[in-house]
């Protein structure tokens, strides 16, 4: 292979191969990264040979090697990464402990082009251009150009919002990680995250660490601090405490000034949008309970509590769940202010059947009005009674639940009147056309 390209987190890193006798390969955990979207690319050319410097860089970072496998962390290799700069040039040295200690590798990163090369000091077989440390030293630097941060934490995606739990090495990241994923959520990372400021919010994205794995991403809803404790206890914090923390956690090379305050003000903008908590834990399933139901109360009666998302949970575990119904997109089938009782879906589908469909951190009952099928799976087309236009096509996996039951209240409304007068317009208009 002499070139492939990833997409890890929107980067996109394009790596070619010049030499005859540098063959690349892509490692297990970026396989599926793997994209033919060349647009906004940075070109990494692979070379075997020494590297010749214009300049003498000065070193300006360096780190050991520490072996955390024991009770104990253990140095065993004062020369495993450093960092070096010469003027319009920054270059990344590293050795790979894993690989024999002769070989070594230069990572070149011009200042203000996106043509970077990697220059292997010997080569024998296929050359992984992201062999540790590689990976995690230009994913990071990769980060500092796009104003992003790489983190320290898990994340997990419940219910449409995006959790991270961030601490430093035996936290319970990996276990929190794995705790949330048995009651259900999708699993973002449990190690190493990408932080990123987006137009409504941030954004987090998970980093290959692991054989095998696919890009994944979520909106972050909320951000603990955590750490084991006798039980379940949550603190908020922010200003100074919070900016403070997160920043600990955070992947960062302090050598540079402009970098550091950087970094200091994507934390700061970060903990002024999103809330930060505090949260000892014990690590059993309770944790679960008491982050989303707030002290582990079980909420069944949606009409005391307007959060939307427990209702998926509760679907999900078989339980029913009565709702007080707002709006008027379904009158007269449902009127607004009265109650409906929502059950898991048993059995098919079918036209007709009104339904809770689940829209992002909320959900809406509408009435399945098509059913198609598009590449051997089913798409569910809802609308709701008094509305025009139909709602976009979701798969089964959207439909958390059936509508079982009506208490019904006759309540009126102009907008009613409004909705209904729009759908006997459009039967009318309907029955025009069939004529024609």
């Amino acid at each position: 292979m002499t070139f492939f390209l990833l997409d890890i987190a929107g980067y996109k890193l394009n790596f070619q191969s010049w030499d005859k006798n540098v063959e690349l390969m892509v490692a297990d955990r970026f396989k599926n990264f793997v994209t033919d979207d060349s647009e906004g690319a940075i070109n990494i050319s692979v070379h075997c040979g020494d590297y010749f410097f214009e300049e003498i860089p000065v070193m300006v970072l360096s780190a050991p090697f520490v072996d955390n496998t024991g009770d104990r962390p253990i140095e065993k290799n004062d020369d495993f990464w450093s960092i070096w700069s010469s003027p319009g040039k920054l270059f990344i040295k590293a050795t790979f402990p894993f690989e024999g200690k002769d070989r070594v590798a230069i990572v070149v990163i011009p200042d203000k082009s996106n043509n970077w090369e990697i220059w292997f000091n010997s080569v024998s077989g296929p050359v992984d251009p992201l062999l540790y440390p590689l990976d995690g030293l230009i994913l990071y630097y990769l980060t500092v150009l796009h104003d992003d941060l790489l983190i320290h934490a898990s994340a997990v995606e419940y219910c449409g919002k995006g959790y991270m739990f961030s601490g430093v090495s035996g936290t319970g990241k990996s276990t929190m990680a794995n705790l949330w994923q048995n009651a259900g959520a999708r699993i973002i990372h449990d190690d190493r995250l990408i932080v990123r400021n987006v137009e409504n919010g941030y954004r987090l994205f998970n980093t290959p660490v692991y054989p095998l794995e696919t890009p994944k991403s979520t909106y972050l809803y909320k951000l603990f601090l955590i750490s084991h404790g006798d039980g379940n206890h949550e603190e908020k914090t922010g200003g100074v405490s919070a900016v403070s923390s997160v920043l600990s956690n955070c992947i960062q090379h302090n050598w540079n000034p402009d970098i550091t305050k950087s970094t200091l003000k994507r934390v700061t903008d970060l903990c002024s949008v999103v809330p930060v908590s505090r949260l000892s834990f014990v690590p059993d399933a309770s944790v679960v309970d008491f982050v989303i139901r707030k002290k582990g109360t079980r909420i069944v009666d949606m009409e005391t509590d307007p959060r939307r998302d427990l209702v998926v949970q509760i679907l999900s575990n078989g339980g029913a769940v009565k709702i007080t119904a707002e709006g008027y997109s379904m009158y007269p089938t449902i009127k607004s202010g009265e109650k409906i009782i929502i059950k898991p879906v048993e059995g098919l589908l079918k036209e007709g059947d009104v339904v809770a469909v689940k829209k992002e951190n909320r959900f809406i009952v509408h009435r399945i009005v098509r059913i198609l099928d598009m590449n051997r799976k089913s798409f569910y087309v809802t609308r709701g009674d008094s509305n025009i236009h139909e709602d976009a096509p979701v798969p089964r996996e959207y439909i958390v639940g059936k509508v079982d039951g009506y208490a019904r209240q006759q309540i009126k409304n102009k907008r009613y009147w409004m909705n209904s007068a729009k759908v006997y317009a459009l039967k009318v208009k309907n029955k025009i056309k069939k004529k024609r």
